[in-house]
């Protein structure tokens, strides 16, 4: 991975399922893992509160499918603390804070 990971932990789930879906799409259409066409994510990240997942490459043959995925779990990241991984409620401030600091104020 070129850029390597950037967000916090609480979004491991989210990854760890993103990746895996990505992997099983890739498998279904044939491709072996260290082939040239096998996707590669070279960057994840935050970005305006939410999961920026790149990648290398993206065989035609899913690319939409690829895309799909990924923005699923885009708008999932933006209501899940991106720390703990807790979901996200709007406060009184209408801003987004984690479930867990809502109870403990």
């Amino acid at each position: 991975m070129s850029w390597g990971f950037t967000c916090g932990d609480g979004w491991f789930d989210l990854v760890w399922t993103l990746s895996q879906d990505i992997e099983d799409l890739a498998r279904t259409t044939g491709l072996e893992p260290h082939s040239d066409e096998w996707p590669e994510a070279v960057q994840v990240k935050e970005k305006h509160g939410m999961l920026r997942f790149h990648l290398k490459r993206t065989p035609l043959t899913t690319r939409y499918k690829v895309v799909v995925l990924i923005r699923e779990a885009e708008l999932r990241s933006a209501i899940i603390c991106e720390e703990c991984g807790m979901p996200l409620v709007t406060v009184a401030s209408h801003e987004f804070e984690p479930l867990r600091d809502v109870y403990t104020k």
